[in-house]
């Protein structure tokens, strides 16, 4: 289910009704065999000859790319309606590669690579943009420069693009239709927890017959870290906690749940314009500013056909199903996601869920569990990542809503960020005996460390003396925990 090895999106998905509940299999490529036609070889293997046969395999790359993207952009910009009603923002700069300085690589994903922006040095004596645009490119460079801001640009990988294999060359058609149709996404999105798109390609799809792999590219945001950097700051600041003074209380709490409801606010704006994301995870969310969240690649986002019901009528909705392919992370993707079913908007609210669950416990969902077994146990099986009971009630309540194994059964995303931003370790009722049980651990541990007392009275001095220690009240439940244990 990773993403370098996905299927094929089927688009748009179909509505499902008695008529029609044939599941499309494959590609449907009976127009695209001479996309990906093996080449001839040439008899001669000199190296002037080698070098004509692979300036002919990019030439004729290059001329197949863009009739793929072109026709899939087409077809996708007709039948979704947010492509269709919504223009691109005129604040986008149209940029040239050449005019592009690079630093370091950032990241690699199965089809593209990010580098950071070093510098913008425009050419614009070759330039023919309107006033607006030489002023948006102007500003840009500005911006770039004298460090205020800071980009990346994300093009695909070299390896795909220069690959003699047809299947690879087939992967790199899709992948390039797919980076398009994410630019076509970001450049009508208007939201603070999406990331924005400064700048693209100026010659659009037509660079793609330049031959080589970054000649189409976009230019973002840098962002500070992704969710998952996060994540593992806090773990060892937990760990940092515990090896203290043993709290058990979820890490920065208050924290978390901002960051979630930012996220969750993001996948509402997606969802208002029924378009599903497909691929939450850690991996894909990023900050910037200190804690702003920030949601990127959208390669996957596909948007659902318009509803039969009214827009307000939101349970309808959710029990509308699509036939689409089965794509994103396995360890996030909903049931029916991995089983090859129907599916709609409420698989996004699942990996939400999971996403929720790894922020609040610092573990990767089913990180021990394979492929098959995760088909087994957890799509079919209904296993789900285990809750301290020291959790807040409401939190758990929430998180079995939002990985139920119907989709009825899930929230929409609104009633998620909804009850998200109600979620406060003040609605929790106090509890005396947590902090008896907090005292119990630290028994237990010095127990273990000096070997158990040689009798009654050293326990009881113990016992004593962690209450004193830890400020605990009750001089009862401790032994009573001990006993009942078998201390």
């Amino acid at each position: 289910m990773c993403r370098g090895t996905r299927c094929r999106p089927i688009d748009p998905p179909v509505h499902l009704n008695a008529g029609n509940l044939a599941l499309n299999e494959g590609h449907q490529h009976s127009n695209r065999t001479a996309a990906t036609a093996p080449l001839t070889p040439s008899l001669s293997t000199t190296p002037q000859s080698s070098a004509k046969r692979r300036a002919f395999l990019t030439r004729s790359l290059a001329t197949r790319t863009i009739s793929f993207v072109d026709s899939e952009v087409e077809r996708l910009t007709k039948e979704y309606t947010f492509l269709k009603k919504v223009q691109p923002s005129s604040s986008i700069a149209k940029l040239d590669r050449s005019e592009l300085v690079l630093g370091e690589r950032l990241g690699e994903g199965g089809f593209s690579q990010v580098y950071a922006v070093a510098s913008i040095c425009l050419d614009d004596n070759e330039c023919s943009c309107d006033i607006r645009q030489l002023g948006v490119r102007s500003t840009l460079q500005k911006s770039a420069n004298e460090s205020c801001a800071r980009y990346v640009l994300k093009h695909l990988r070299p390896d795909w693009s220069s690959s003699p294999q047809k299947q690879q060359r087939a992967a790199f058609h899709e992948a390039a239709a797919d980076l398009v149709l994410e630019a076509q996404f970001l450049a009508r999105m208007d939201h603070p927890n999406i990331i924005q798109l400064r700048g693209w390609a100026a010659g659009g799809t037509s660079c793609f017959g330049k031959g080589s792999h970054d000649a189409y590219f976009l230019l973002l945001d840098r962002l500070d870290e992704t969710l998952s950097n996060r994540i593992n700051t806090w773990r060892r600041e937990q760990d940092a906690e515990i090896r203290s003074n043993g709290s058990d209380a979820i890490h920065r709490y208050e924290e978390k749940l901002d960051l979630a409801s930012q996220l969750a606010s993001a996948l509402v704006y997606l969802h208002e314009r029924r378009i599903v994301y497909r691929d939450l995870k850690t991996d894909n969310v990023g900050l910037i500013n200190g804690n702003q969240v920030q949601l990127f690649d959208f390669g996957l986002a596909r948007e659902l056909p318009t509803s039969s019901f009214e827009i307000f009528d939101t349970k309808k909705q959710a029990q509308e199903l699509f036939r689409m392919s089965g794509v994103g992370t396995r360890r996030y993707c909903a049931p029916e996601v991995v089983l090859g079913h129907a599916y709609n908007l409420q698989a996004d609210v699942y990996s939400m869920a999971i996403l929720v669950h790894e922020m609040m416990s610092h573990n990767k969902p089913f990180g021990v569990i394979g492929p098959e077994s995760h088909r087994v146990l957890v799509a079919d099986g209904g296993q789900r990542p285990a809750m301290p009971h020291s959790w807040p009630t409401s939190l758990q309540k929430l998180l079995r809503r939002g990985w139920a194994a119907s989709l009825q059964d899930r929230p929409t995303m609104t009633i998620f960020r909804q009850e998200l931003q109600k979620l406060t370790l003040k609605d929790e009722p106090k509890c005396e005996h947590k902090r008896s049980l907090k005292s119990g651990r630290l028994i237990f541990r010095r127990i273990s460390k000096n070997r158990f007392p040689c009798s009654i009275g050293m326990l009881s001095k113990l016992i004593r003396k962690c209450e004193e220690s830890d400020g605990c009240c009750s001089g009862v439940c401790l032994p009573n925990r001990l006993s009942a244990t078998g201390s």
